[in-house]
């Protein structure tokens, strides 16, 4: 028996179509690419209510942050739920650069606690602040383009692939005549 889509079904469906390069990554059968997502969310969403709300507390922030940073870089090293390789070698080069960032601001949060006047030990810290601020976008651009060469490369392929095998059915074609007018 043929069950009948509903037609409300059909309009989700369309609706997240125009949505798919977001979510296609993360709709497999397993269940981690989707806890990935959510969890990827939450962090984000928590970051943005600890900043906005906690901000009388900058040693509980930093704590928060640091944790959240830690935690996720755990997830993503032994779950590895993000199914392209290349995405999750992003995913986790920004999580490990962020966590030297979070804890230079963790301690300087303490620092600032503690009263400690320390001129040279704070420029340190804001050196490995400034270092990490240019790596980032470096990293971004490296890997943005080793994935579009990757991108790139399989392309190629499945072209060279397809160009073959029309290369072979033309041959087969041109062997066998009464085949081709058979098709």
């Amino acid at each position: 028996p043929v069950t009948p889509v509903a037609p409300e079904n059909n309009l989700q469906k369309q609706n997240l179509s125009s949505c798919r390069a977001l979510f296609d990554p993360y709709l497999d059968s397993s269940y981690d690419p989707q806890v990935f997502l959510f969890i990827w969310v939450t962090r984000i969403a928590l970051f943005g209510m600890t900043l906005g709300y906690l901000f009388e507390y900058p040693i509980f922030q930093a704590a928060i942050f640091t944790l959240f940073n830690i935690l996720m870089l755990s997830y993503l090293i032994i779950r590895k739920p993000i199914k392209n390789l290349v995405n999750l070698i992003m995913q986790v080069s920004f999580e490990f650069l962020l966590v030297p960032y979070n804890i230079c601001v963790l301690l300087l949060a303490l620092m600032d606690e503690r009263g400690v006047e320390s001129p040279i030990q704070r420029n340190k810290l804001g050196d490995v602040l400034i270092y990490i601020n240019l790596i980032a976008p470096f990293l971004a651009i490296a890997l943005t383009a080793t994935q579009a060469i990757l991108l790139g490369s399989k392309f190629f392929k499945q072209r060279k692939a397809q160009q073959s095998n029309q290369v072979k059915k033309f041959n087969a074609n041109a062997v066998h005549p009464e085949v081709a007018s058979n098709i």
